[in-house]
């Protein structure tokens, strides 16, 4: 998994409340900073209720910039990084998924706080040792903190154990509709920004590929199971069942958990 590189850094924008946003969309995962307004944002959030902080800062609802607005309705909606799901829960649960994959002996090691020496590099999965590769922890644009990344490699993992005939002709796709790809598709750029164009002429970038996608899904699902849910619903169900399919009981506790 890649983090920001040329082709991303032109899409990122200094917005005019304070925000710096990657792409053109609002996401928990695309925005950082906030200025005044954030600053602003979490006095009101720490006035509520101890109770309700905290179940609301369990889940992504869509995000608003709109300060009044969600003053209003502050359970329909979350400001950017005041009541969204903070990266110590977002690691927490790609954890309890790195653990999974333990425990049904497709890892056998995770080394963290890795030295890339490849540009932009932040996390792998080495599919002959089993192991997984995690680069060291930045502030960068959420999607690419090590929590998501971890949940990321993870679902590499699952896709190599679900899809053992994955380029045959015969095997069928994982994303069986092209409602199911574009959701795919939505929930790769809700977490990682625009997905560059390729280089090379009728290539797609390697982010449009099967196992990227699937690792994206994966992601979502593990670190904010209900936004993933309404951002991505075909998509979502589609890699859930195929997970459930193939482990059975042992993995529902990662989405339902």
């Amino acid at each position: 998994m890649y983090t920001l590189d040329r082709d991303l850094e032109e899409h990122v924008t200094e917005l005019s409340d304070g925000f710096v946003r990657l792409g053109n969309r609002d996401t928990p995962f695309t925005l950082q900073g906030g200025g005044d307004k954030r600053v602003e944002a979490a006095q009101f959030h720490q006035t509520r209720d101890a109770d309700i902080q905290e179940r609301d800062e369990l889940r992504n609802e869509p995000v608003t910039r709109n300060l009044d607005k969600w003053k209003d309705n502050p359970q329909k909606y979350d400001f950017p990084h005041v009541d969204t799901i903070r990266h110590e829960k977002l690691k927490q649960r790609a954890t309890e998924a790195e653990e999974f994959v333990k425990t049904v002996d497709l890892i056998s090691k995770v080394r963290t706080e890795v030295n890339f020496n490849t540009d932009g590099l932040y996390g792998q999965y080495l599919p002959g040792p089993e192991v997984l590769e995690i680069g060291q922890d930045t502030f960068d644009f959420l999607g690419y903190r090590t929590g998501p990344v971890l949940a990321h490699e993870v679902g590499h993992v699952l896709y190599d154990a679900v899809t053992p005939d994955a380029g045959h002709e015969e095997n069928p796709p994982i994303f069986e509709t092209d409602q199911q790809q574009a959701e795919a598709r939505r929930i790769s750029e809700r977490l990682h920004g625009p997905i560059p164009e390729s280089d090379i002429d009728g290539i797609s970038s390697s982010r449009m590929s099967e196992s990227e996608l699937f690792a994206e899904v994966f992601t979502s699902l593990v670190i904010e199971g209900e936004a993933a849910g309404r951002v991505a619903p075909n998509a979502s169900k589609r890699v859930r069942d195929t997970l459930v399919d193939h482990f059975e009981l042992r993995i529902r506790l990662l989405f339902d958990g």
